[in-house]
């Protein structure tokens, strides 16, 4: 069996829906809110319909944390988790006076009024949501529980997109992380996604640390990653689920660890 790639954008990969291009591929990457979505619409099949339980139970038991039950909806698994992440912060640390980085929410909303312009999000649609939900969840709170909290978490990211950089509204993570390693115009960016490379090989490495916390919460933040789900228009379903399972495992993340860079 030959696997095909093809690349599409990750702004498409947020918020382009399955069912516009399901019918294209027998394997598509997704981000797991689009299961409620492929539960609706029927563009996938469910892998447990083409899995055994034993597989299923070994994939899970070998995630990272949560990731492969995030995939699980109305009992169903709508996909394989590949990878998983969650949202850091990322910090150039010869920037900021004193090295002093923000371990709370009210620490980073200083630094960005003493530093104008110089504290970046990430700000498209599906990522200021993420962020929005992030912030709820350093309060101790699920969203829409609480309208103090929801309402706080609102005005806090009103306020910091207000004081950063005005491109930051169209911005995704690698946008931001690519300015804050490239020039001097990005000091702090309290949440983003940890793509390593940003701190390793740019002109102006960053550093990845914990997202800020609430004085009276938990540390939280929203959990990413992509997973392998199979369309319900593959004319090879078994196929597909049975690489998906093999890329998902954690014989090909060994595999993986040991290719040379």
């Amino acid at each position: 069996m030959t696997v095909r790639w093809e690349a599409r954008s990750l702004e498409a990969f947020g918020d382009q829906p399955l069912e516009d291009i399901a019918g294209e591929y027998d394997l598509i990457v997704i981000d797991h809110p689009f299961c409620g979505r492929a539960a609706r619409t029927g563009c996938l099949t469910p892998l447990d319909a083409l899995l055994d339980d034993a597989t299923l139970a070994t994939l899970s038991a070998g995630a990272i944390g949560p990731s492969h039950d995030s995939y699980t909806y109305v009992g169903r698994q709508w996909g394989l988790a590949t990878d998983a992440a969650c949202q850091v912060a990322a910090v150039r640390d010869d920037l900021i006076a004193g090295g002093a980085t923000p371990r709370s929410w009210d620490e980073a909303l200083d630094l960005a009024r003493r530093m104008p312009g110089m504290v970046a999000l990430p700000l498209t649609p599906p990522h200021a949501v993420s962020s929005w939900l992030s912030i709820v969840g350093a309060h101790g709170r699920e969203p829409f529980v609480s309208e103090e909290v929801d309402a706080r978490a609102t005005a806090l990211l009103a306020e910091l997109a207000r004081l950063g950089p005005e491109e930051g509204l169209g911005w995704e993570p690698p946008d931001a992380l690519a300015r804050m390693t490239t020039t001097d115009d990005v000091a702090y960016i309290p949440l983003t996604y940890g793509y390593s490379t940003y701190a390793t090989s740019t002109p102006r490495p960053c550093r990845f640390t914990d997202a800020p916390a609430a004085a009276d919460g938990p540390q939280r933040a929203v959990l990413g990653g992509a997973g392998l789900a199979v369309s319900a228009a593959s004319a090879q379903p078994a196929e597909a689920a049975a690489f998906a399972a093999w890329a998902s495992s954690t014989q090909a993340r060994s595999i993986e660890a040991r290719v040379p860079e």
